[in-house]
């Protein structure tokens, strides 16, 4: 059996009682339809995770009795920072939870030439909070203790601009040189 993978985004300490948010309630409780003593496997983006099990399970109040903690490396010792195109719908959020689950540890929207989606500062907020939610799924999903960082969005000039360290590779499918 399969033990779900829970991101809880509150300080966690062992033999503790923590109450879910709502997101996480509603996950738990509605989607995968756990009952009162369920394993779980929770985390908080900073490397721990902890097994658990499901305490209360109401409808309106649910918590998670954390039991042992543990400090899996999953992560890549490579820091990728991925800029990333802002492109239409579903397309930037299944980019975004592959880059995830492929290591991606920063993501920066970028607004290109060729972009045509165009965000006010409203959207971008909202955008913004959508594609954390995809994040925390894409760890939830992929066993990722830690969280990518999600950078505003900013101007491709501006983003390559920006002072780096390391190698700075960027991916041309109609380039002469290869990486090979």
């Amino acid at each position: 059996m399969r033990i779900s993978r829970l991101y809880l985004p509150v300080p966690l300490n062992t033999d503790t009682e923590v109450e879910l948010d709502d997101r996480a309630r509603q996950y738990v409780l509605q989607v995968l339809r756990l009952k009162s003593g369920a394993p779980l496997i929770v985390f908080n983006g900073e490397g721990d995770e902890y097994t658990a099990r499901l305490g209360l399970a109401e409808k309106r109040r649910a918590t998670v009795l954390l039991d042992e903690k543990h400090r899996p490396e999953r992560e890549s010792p490579l820091a990728i920072h991925l800029g990333l195109g802002i492109s239409k719908g579903e397309r930037m959020d299944f980019a975004i939870q592959k880059a995830v689950e492929l290591g991606v540890t920063e993501i920066t929207p970028l607004f290109s030439r060729h972009c045509v989606v165009k965000l006010d500062e409203k959207r971008i907020h909202n955008r913004l909070r959508h594609w954390q939610a995809i994040i925390i799924s894409a760890c939830e999903q992929c066993g990722r203790n830690r969280l990518a960082q999600l950078h505003t969005p900013l101007d491709l000039c501006r983003w390559i601009d920006m002072e780096s360290s390391g190698i700075d590779l960027i991916l041309a499918p109609q380039a002469n040189q290869t990486l090979a």
